[in-house]
């Protein structure tokens, strides 16, 4: 078995229970449009998981994009995650594979959310890489901040475990062939038809435990 040297993760959805601020703030800019509120299911989770623009697009309108994306960051700046919650083991893993292993981040969020994330929750220090939304042209599943991960931890493909949550992480898991393991707590069916090996994973204590053990 190769050893690996560095573990990757996904933010939102992945580390941090981020849907229920995000869906909270879409309906802000939802109400600025004199829509009504949403409510938090497994569907939703999903569209929140591809990002600014196809959550705009899915939750909000098709029509002033921009306008509404802008919005939506700026309410998000400003909001106050007193009760944001990183899932349950997150931290102790984190700990512990930390003296282990290389951890980084690849995220499709913006750099001064992910800090404002990332501060709130006081895991920063954690991760010797952090690849945020401006740092690559391309997002995820585009393999770009992948590599770009790679090229700064001077590791190649075979070093590294991928940990995500989202049909955008395992899209991006396929393409580079990395190994992979999925909090798959939303149930997405579609992954069952894939036919990319990878792992899943339901709590962050077995993840702990699965990956020590390497």
């Amino acid at each position: 078995m190769i050893k690996k040297k560095a573990i990757l993760f996904d933010l939102d959805g992945t580390l941090v229970n981020s849907a229920p601020t995000v869906l909270e703030i879409i309906n802000l800019v939802r109400s600025q449009n004199n829509q009504t509120k949403l409510q938090l299911n497994p569907s939703i989770e999903e569209i929140i998981s591809l990002g600014g623009r196809e959550m705009i697009v899915n939750l909000v309108s098709k029509d002033n994009i921009d306008k509404n994306l802008n919005t939506f960051r700026e309410l998000y700046e400003d909001y106050d995650l007193t009760h944001e919650r990183m899932f349950d083991g997150v931290n102790e893993m984190l700990s512990s594979l930390s003296l282990q292993y290389s951890l980084a981040v690849l995220t499709n969020k913006p750099k001064m959310l992910v800090d404002k994330t990332m501060n709130h929750h006081q895991i920063k220090s954690f991760f010797d890489c952090i690849v945020c939304r401006e740092d690559v042209k391309k997002k995820k599943p585009d393999p770009e901040g992948f590599n770009f991960v790679l090229k700064t931890l001077n590791l190649i493909k075979n070093d590294v475990i991928y940990v995500g949550d989202s049909l955008v992480d395992l899209e991006l898991a396929k393409s580079t062939q990395v190994e992979f393991f999925l909090y798959n707590r939303l149930k997405i069916n579609q992954l069952k038809n894939n036919l990319f090996y990878f792992q899943e994973f339901d709590s962050f204590e077995d993840l702990t435990n699965t990956l020590g053990l390497r």
